[in-house]
C-alpha cells in the first residue's frame, strides 16, 4: 500500500524499485505541478520521457521500455492498478491548492487555445474569458473543474499511488524530493539539489519548444489570494462539492493558512542559473546547458566570465563552440565537433553505438546527424554551434564527387542532397536514377517536400535552390499560347498541377479557360500549402499586373 508523503504520521514507507528497470507514471488532476515533477524525477533517475497515447485502457498501455517517466490524467481503473502492478510502475499522484491549480488551467487554456484543447470542449472554451471571472470559466468552474479535482482525490482515497502535495515541494524541494526517493530508489543528496537546479521554471522552460514554452508560468503558490474575484471564491466556499474537496485535499481559503502562507525554505546552491536563465546575446540556457556547465572541472571555469557573458573570449559561451578535440587546430580541414555536440554524445549510448569514432572516422557522419536531427531533439540554438554550421553549410552546398556530370550544366547534387538520398529507400525507390533521368524530379521533390522534412535552412541549400529557381521561373514550353498578354504559366505552376489530381479536376483546361482560376488559386491558396517562396511565384505576379 502507498500511501501519502504530505502527511508524516501516516507514512508508510513502500518496498523499493529497481532503478535499472524503473518506470514512473505521474498521474494527477491537471495543473497540480505534475510536469515539473515530472522533468524533476526524469533528471534524478536519468529516464526517458514518454507519452502514452489516449485514454488509460488495456490496448494503450504497452509498456514503452524498461525505463521510463510520464504523466496522465484519469480516474482509478482496475486495468490501470493492476497492468501498474504486473510492470513494477511507480504511481504518483500530486496535489495542490484548488484556486491556485484554476488559475494555472485558465491560463492554459488561454494559451493553448487549439494547440491542447478539442474547440468545443468547456476548458478550451475558458480561453475566450479575459480572465477567469468571464462567463465560460464561471461556467466551468460550476460545472466541470470539480471532476477534474476528484482525478486525484480518488488516486489518493485508492492508496495506489504516492501523494505530493506541490506547495511541499514548491517550498522545501529537496527534502521533499528525499522523501519522495526514499520510497523508490534512494538518492545522493546533492543529486537531488542538482536536479532542482536543472529544473528550475525558467530552465525548463528555455528547454521546450516555442509552442510549448508558454505551458511553463512562475509556478508560484497562493496567487489565488489575489487574483480570484469573490464571485470564484463564493463558489469555492459554498458550492459543493467543492468544501468538501477542500478539505479531503486539506486546504482551505484562510489566507494565512501556513500551508500557502509559510515562505520557501532557503537552500544553499551552487549554480549560477538561480537568477539567470538567458546569456547576454539574448540566447536561451536550457537545462542541459546548465547541466554541462554544472559538470565541468572547477579548474577549467577558473577566471571565467560571469555565466551569462558571451564577448569574452574566456567565457562559457565561447568554450561552447570550441573544438572539443584538440587536433582541429592542426587539421585545418578537419569536419569541427565543438564542446557542446561532445556533451549530447557522452550522454547518447545510442549516438556512441552508432558513431563510435566522433574524434576520427565517423566525424563527419556525426556532424551530419547533429545538423539534421540533435540540435532539434536537443534544442540547441544555432548561436551555440556557428563552426560546426558554417563547415556544414559549406559541406552541403559541394557537388557531390559521385556526380559524372559534376562541373557541367547539369542541375547540381550536393553532397546533402545526395546523403539524404542514401539513407532514404523510399527515395530510391521513387527517383531511381539521380545522376540521370530522375535528376530533375529528385531536385523538385527536395525543394518542395524534402527541405521541410528536414528542416534544411536556405543557406544549407544555395546551389541547388538556384537550379530550382531557374528552373521554376521559365514559362512552361508545353503552353500553346504565346500571347503576351496572357499571365505565364511556369514550369513551377504546370509541375504542382500535373501531381495534383484534385487540381485537375478542378480546373480541367489548364492552358484555356482555367488559366487564370487555377494561377488565382496558386497565388491564393496553393503557395502557402506548398510552401511556395515568393522569387517562385514572381514571374506569374508580374504577368498579372496591367500593362
Amino acid at each position: 500500500m502507498l500511501t501519502s508523503i504530505t502527511d508524516d504520521s501516516s507514512f508508510v514507507r513502500p518496498k523499493k524499485y529497481d532503478p535499472a528497470n524503473l518506470k514512473i507514471l505521474i498521474i494527477s488532476t491537471p495543473k497540480t505541478g505534475n510536469t515539473w515533477l515530472k522533468h524533476l524525477l526524469a533528471t534524478i533517475y536519468n529516464l526517458p520521457v514518454v507519452y502514452l497515447p489516449g485514454e488509460l485502457v488495456p490496448e494503450n498501455l504497452v509498456n514503452p521500455g524498461p525505463r521510463w517517466i510520464s504523466h496522465h490524467h484519469f480516474y482509478p481503473q482496475s486495468s490501470v492498478t493492476d497492468w501498474a502492478e504486473q510492470n513494477q510502475v511507480v504511481l504518483i499522484t500530486t496535489i495542490r491548492h484548488p484556486g491556485d491549480a484554476f488559475i494555472s488551467l485558465y491560463n492554459h487554456s488561454r494559451n493553448f487555445t487549439v494547440e491542447l484543447f478539442q474547440l468545443d470542449s468547456p476548458a478550451h472554451l475558458m480561453g475566450r474569458d479575459n480572465n477567469h471571472n468571464g462567463s465560460n470559466s464561471i461556467a466551468y468552474l460550476k460545472n466541470h473543474f470539480p471532476h477534474m479535482l476528484s482525478i486525484s482525490l480518488s488516486w489518493m482515497r485508492s492508496q495506489k499511488s504516492i501523494v505530493v502535495r506541490y506547495e511541499d515541494l514548491w517550498r522545501d524541494p529537496v527534502a521533499t524530493l528525499q522523501k519522495l526517493t526514499d520510497t523508490i530508489c534512494e538518492v545522493p543528496l546533492n543529486q537531488l539539489g542538482l536536479a532542482v537546479d536543472l529544473c528550475s521554471i525558467a530552465l525548463v522552460r528555455n528547454s521546450a519548444n516555442a509552442a510549448q514554452s508558454k505551458f511553463f508560468r512562475t509556478g508560484k503558490i497562493g496567487n489565488w489570494r489575489k487574483e480570484l474575484s469573490p464571485e470564484v471564491m463564493a463558489i469555492f466556499r459554498t458550492l459543493q462539492p467543492y468544501p468538501a474537496q477542500f478539505a479531503a485535499l486539506g486546504y482551505t481559503l484562510d489566507p494565512n493558512d501556513p500551508l500557502i502562507d509559510a515562505p520557501p525554505v532557503v537552500r544553499k546552491s551552487e549554480s549560477p542559473f538561480q537568477n539567470v536563465s538567458h546569456f547576454d546575446n539574448g540566447l536561451p540556457i536550457s537545462s542541459a546547458l546548465a547541466k554541462l556547465y554544472l559538470s565541468l572541472d572547477p579548474v577549467l571555469k577558473q577566471g571565467w566570465a560571469s555565466v551569462e557573458k558571451t564577448t569574452s573570449p574566456n567565457s562559457f559561451f565561447s568554450w561552447l563552440d570550441a573544438s572539443a578535440y584538440a587536433n582541429y587546430y592542426l587539421e585545418k580541414t578537419a569536419v569541427p565537433i565543438n564542446n557542446v555536440a561532445k556533451y549530447v554524445y557522452q550522454e547518447r549510448p545510442d549516438l556512441q553505438q552508432v558513431f563510435p569514432d566522433i574524434s576520427g572516422s565517423s566525424r563527419l557522419d556525426y556532424l551530419i546527424w547533429f545538423m539534421l536531427h540533435g540540435r532539434f531533439e536537443h534544442r540547441i540554438e544555432q548561436g551555440f554551434i556557428k563552426s560546426m554550421y558554417d563547415y556544414f553549410v559549406t559541406w552541403s552546398n559541394q557537388s557531390v564527387d559521385e556526380d559524372p556530370a559534376k562541373g557541367t550544366d547539369a542541375v547540381v547534387i550536393t553532397n546533402l542532397a545526395a546523403y539524404i538520398y542514401k539513407t532514404r529507400p523510399d527515395l530510391q525507390q521513387v527517383f531511381p536514377d539521380i545522376y540521370g533521368s530522375s535528376r530533375l524530379d529528385y531536385l523538385i521533390w527536395f525543394m518542395l517536400h524534402g527541405r521541410f522534412e528536414h528542416r534544411i535552412e536556405r543557406t544549407a541549400i544555395s546551389n541547388m535552390y538556384d537550379c530550382f529557381l531557374e528552373w521554376s521561373i521559365q514559362a512552361v514550353v508545353e503552353d500553346p499560347c504565346s500571347e503576351a498578354s496572357k499571365p505565364v504559366l511556369t514550369n513551377l505552376a504546370a509541375y504542382i498541377y500535373r501531381t495534383r489530381p484534385d487540381l485537375q479536376q478542378k480546373y480541367p483546361d489548364l492552358y484555356g479557360k482555367n488559366r487564370l482560376d487555377y494561377l488565382s488559386w496558386l497565388l491564393y491558396y496553393g503557395y502557402i500549402s506548398c510552401k511556395l517562396d515568393r522569387e517562385v511565384l514572381l514571374p506569374i505576379l508580374l504577368s498579372l499586373n496591367p500593362v
